[in-house]
């Protein structure tokens, strides 16, 4: 009886320990492995963002007093792309990041009764593990971390140990995860305080923020500027889903908010039985949230994106699954949850499967390759062979067609640069002597607060001597919108002296060109579909303000999903130019006269040759709904002449 008792145990500790050594293989995400030669054109931009973390980190640079952006000091952590720095901690953050994830999936595993929970371990490792996106895997761990707290007293003190510092650790990666793990602290402290564990709430919430702050000060960063890093940081994120939107195909809108009810059916399933305590109903409540976060990142920006909400919900579910379906529960109800977790994963695939057909099916095929290729890439990490790893260390790396800039050297030589535009890998690869602006590429320069951090950068006398620029934008923005408050400042005080392939040089200048104080020459009320004339001249530079409010609906709609498309025309030239308008970053005004929408236009406009706008219009938004009101408030101003300028 004892060696049958022995050979079972042995039996489950093997079938255990192969368990978790597969999914750790199925979700093992290593940093920064990939080099620039490995760069697909449309990624620059993601990659020089990637490389300039890396080199804000590595330098120290102070987050929140030096550097904005969505990401925090161990955002180098999440990117594909490295010049091989901080090689050592993206090892050992891979390992125990994994593990924490491993340890999740399983604790969601062992709580799913029947064979759900098979169905749960196939969605996992054939699609959820592999494709290693970060946010879905950190929300993961929120909820197990969530639902293990609530659901159990008698967890040992390990748990209140690894979790608290691998949360706290993420958030300081990129901020939307800090909201989430604010989120986390407060349903289980609230949870706690109801089941009158007070001490565990105050170990929990001690444990918390001792972490955060030593955590804060090991990457380098400085206490005092944590306020500034929480302000700056909601900021951008905040204005994340007013300027960066791009609409799903209707298949995959209509496919989502299917997924979605049926995700919500399953919630309220649980919700209306009265055996569902009241810590259960807090942890249904948290999901839902995370779900909805999940649904905003995948939903704002769907390309590429949704795919990350699509893998997430059917896990959403087998968390509510696990720590919420007890014996307790009628067969009548819980005999549906196999079936809705088999139907939202159908939908998500569909979903998944709606711009790259196949793509479901490729992962599972490529499964094996998959795990062959983490299982030799953890085997040259443990024997020291990283160069296998890192492209990056390999003895025959070099970058291939990076930009030489071989005039910009000769006119910059060491002198403090920064780069306007999105391509800052161009001067990182080459070694230049980087000063960059708060929130370092313009086209996350979202709102007025925003705005203001990059001008002030530049109207101290620490501002850089020279700027490296490239007229560029994204999602068919008009280009003047990206750091719009800056270009005006730049084109007063910073002169074009050279040429360097794609970029162009610009110095400062030793007095400024125009008043500091813009001209206001009309201010008027307008609508859409209605023409504004300008009446510009390719030697007069004017500026444009505009206040399109949304109205309450239309802030509720943008809450849920996205804001209301408007676009604006200008005319020029008997040409019609159309572009995305973004409300929240025209506030301040933009440069709208010369037109500039290319590196020749910013040449032509400081020759006194630019292309005149001659009218510009919104078009009506169709349909617009009701979320933006009728009236339009216009703004526009003349770039004067300083009083210094005219005389020297």
């Amino acid at each position: 009886m004892t060696s049958c008792i022995n050979i079972n145990n042995k039996t489950e500790l093997i079938f255990r320990t192969a368990l978790f050594l597969i999914v750790w293989l199925s979700v093992f995400v290593l940093s920064g492995t990939l080099s620039l030669n490995s760069v697909p054109q449309d990624y620059i931009l993601d990659a020089s963002s990637e490389l300039a973390l890396e080199h804000f980190s590595s330098n120290h640079f102070q987050f929140g007093k030096d550097i904005i952006f969505t990401f925090g000091p161990f955002g180098y952590l999440y990117s594909y792309f490295s010049q091989g720095l901080l090689i050592e901690y993206r090892i050992v953050f891979a390992v125990i990041w994994c593990t924490v994830v491993s340890f999740s999936i399983i604790n969601i595993f062992n709580r799913i009764g029947g064979m759900s929970k098979y169905i749960f371990l196939f969605w996992v490792v054939m699609t959820y593990s592999y494709f290693g996106l970060f946010e879905q895997h950190a929300l993961m761990v929120f909820i197990c971390f969530c639902g293990l707290l609530l659901s159990d007293n008698s967890l040992r003190v390990s748990y209140f140990i690894i979790y608290p510092a691998a949360i706290t650790f993420i958030s300081l990666i990129k901020f939307s995860m800090f909201i989430a793990a604010l989120l986390v602290l407060m349903v289980i402290l609230f949870g706690l305080v109801i089941q009158k564990e007070l001490t565990r709430a105050v170990i929990v919430l001690t444990a918390f923020i001792l972490y955060f702050v030593v955590f804060w000060l090991a990457a380098g960063q400085n206490l005092a500027n944590l306020p500034e890093w929480l302000v700056s940081s909601f900021q951008i994120v905040s204005g994340y889903s007013d300027a960066t939107y791009l609409k799903p195909l209707t298949s995959e809108l209509l496919l989502s908010i299917i997924a979605a009810i049926i995700y919500l059916y399953t919630a309220c399933l649980i919700l209306k039985e009265p055996e569902t305590d009241k810590s259960k109903r807090i942890y249904i409540i948290f999901v839902t949230l995370c779900v909805f976060i999940s649904w905003k990142h995948g939903l704002n920006r769907a390309i590429g994106h949704i795919t990350s909400y699509a893998i997430f919900l059917p896990i959403a579910i087998a968390s509510l699954m696990a720590f919420t379906v007890d014996t307790k529960i009628p067969r009548r109800t819980s005999r549906q949850f196999p079936l809705l977790f088999v139907a939202v994963s159908v939908l998500c695939i569909l979903i998944s499967e709606q711009r790259q057909t196949g793509w479901t099916w490729n992962h599972i095929l490529k499964w094996p390759e998959h795990i062959a290729s983490n299982t030799k890439c953890v085997y040259y990490l443990v024997t020291g062979n990283w160069s296998e790893c890192f492209e990056t260390l390999k003895p025959d790396y070099s970058l291939k067609g990076k930009p030489e800039l071989n005039v910009a050297r000769s006119v910059i030589a060491n002198s403090a640069v920064d780069l306007i535009g999105f391509q800052q890998w161009a001067l990182l690869v080459n070694g230049f002597n980087y000063h960059p602006r708060p929130i370092y590429q313009g086209y996350s320069v979202f709102n007025e607060y925003l705005q203001q951090r990059n001008l002030s950068y530049f109207q101290k006398n620490t501002r850089p001597e020279f700027l490296v620029l490239k007229v560029e934008t994204i999602d068919y923005r008009h280009q003047m919108m990206d750091d719009a408050t800056v270009m005006p400042y730049i084109l007063s005080n910073y002169d074009l002296v050279s040429k360097d392939g794609d970029f162009l040089i610009l110095k400062q200048r030793p007095i400024p060109l125009y008043a500091n104080k813009p001209k206001l020459i009309k201010t008027q009320i307008i609508g859409f579909d209605e023409t504004v004339y300008l009446y510009g001249s390719p030697d007069k530079i004017l500026l444009l303000k505009v206040d399109i409010n949304q109205t309450l609906f239309g802030k509720f709609v943008k809450l849920l999903y996205q804001p209301l498309d408007i676009q604006m025309r200008i005319i020029s030239k008997g040409q019609q130019l159309y572009f995305n308008f973004i409300p929240s970053m025209a506030r301040q005004g933009f440069v709208v006269n010369p037109v500039v929408i290319d590196n020749s236009g910013l040449e032509n406009l400081y020759r006194g040759k630019g292309r005149t706008a001659y009218a510009f219009t919104f078009d009506r938004p169709i349909p617009s709904f009701w979320q933006v009101s009728e009236k339009i408030k216009i703004e526009i101003y003349e770039l004067e002449s300083a009083p210094a300028a005219i005389e020297s």
